[in-house]
């Protein structure tokens, strides 16, 4: 009888862990080795993503910025497009950014200062309008085809 009981206990435990490691690997557990080194920043909303990466040369290093648009799907997210964001490139430095769902529209705000020179920083607002659509202007006003100026 004890002999009986401790195999059903085995073949129980055998379940259980069979269970666990193949929703473990179903589960799709993310990678942290895969992720680029040279990623600064990442900012998701519920369907958007901003990817910020750093970029150096000897002398000085810059942004490159990426905005995503997102599709929830089960089991996972994918990305249904990806765009990069002219205006945060070469010449360019993102200290920080943030989305803000309360704002009308819905956008990302990203702290910039050029990357040379004394320049102030400025909020850059990256508003997406479309499926592989986005626009940008700055906070306090001006057109942001460019990088910063001093206006």
């Amino acid at each position: 009888m004890a002999r009986r009981r401790n195999s059903r206990l085995g073949l129980g435990w055998l379940v259980v862990l069979a269970a666990s490691a193949s929703s473990a690997a179903w589960a799709g557990d993310p990678d942290p080795s895969a992720i680029d080194p040279r990623l600064h920043t990442s900012v998701a909303s519920p369907t958007h993503r901003l990817l910020v990466y750093r970029i150096c040369s000897p002398e000085h290093c810059w942004s490159d910025g990426h905005l995503q648009w997102l599709e929830d799907g089960a089991p996972e997210r994918s990305v249904k497009a990806t765009k990069p964001v002219e205006q945060l490139g070469y010449g360019i430095f993102v200290r920080s950014a943030r989305w803000d769902p309360a704002a009308e529209p819905s956008r990302f705000e990203v702290q910039v200062v050029p990357s040379h020179g004394d320049l102030p920083e400025r909020t850059l607002l990256v508003i997406p309008t479309g499926l592989g659509r986005y626009e940008t202007r700055w906070k306090d006003g001006g057109d942001a085809a460019g990088p910063p100026s001093r206006d």
